[in-house]
């Protein structure tokens, strides 16, 4: 079982022997240490953008040849949850970052703070969903620490989209958090 997420220990191993995931995870937790002062809307922008490029390359990937990438984002998600890349219940949080996303990137200033009330709700939204993968030792709720809640929720959607699980036939389990929280040790929330 994993403490946290942001302190899995790498040192014993070096980066040509890392798993896949292991690679994925350190490159992931290296691009957010880098902006984690950072105004929180840039940690925003990077998990969307992360999190759109994963989906893109899944799809590429996984979903069945000969058929066109769909154009736009909304479409792509939906895509990738009918050919079982994204899991049903990751499909909200994807939206509600990406909204986010939308509204700290292209309003001005003073209305895309991560402190304006619409913005308030889709993080606490995000929140609710990633809140079961342990980024930090206990989740940080939004109302605790702002700036470290939308850390953890943006970087637990990110590994949730960029890692890849394989069931024993070597199929892909889709992604979302209940199968990062079986990774990590957790046990996902039911229902």
């Amino acid at each position: 079982m994993m403490d946290s997420i942001v302190y899995h220990e790498f040192r014993d191993h070096d980066r040509e022997v890392l798993t896949h995931n292991e690679a994925t995870l350190m490159d992931a937790l290296e691009a957010f240490a880098e902006i984690e002062d950072a105004d929180p809307r840039l940690l925003i922008i990077l998990a969307a953008a992360r999190i759109e490029t994963a989906i893109e390359q899944a799809i590429d990937v996984y979903a069945p040849k000969g058929r066109r990438m769909p154009h736009k984002f909304h479409s792509r998600v939906n895509y990738a949850r009918q050919m079982w890349i994204v899991a049903d219940d990751f499909v909200p949080y994807v939206r509600a970052i990406r909204k986010l996303r939308n509204i700290v990137a292209h309003r001005p200033t003073r209305r895309a703070s991560v402190v304006d009330p619409e913005c308030q709700s889709l993080i606490e939204q995000a929140f609710r969903y990633a809140e079961p993968v342990p980024i930090w030792p206990q989740p940080v709720p939004p109302s605790d620490d702002l700036r470290r809640c939308i850390f953890a929720t943006c970087l637990a959607g990110v590994i949730a989209a960029e890692m890849d699980f394989f069931d024993p036939l070597g199929n892909l389990i889709p992604k979302g958090f209940e199968t990062v929280c079986e990774w990590a040790g957790e046990s996902p929330p039911s229902g």
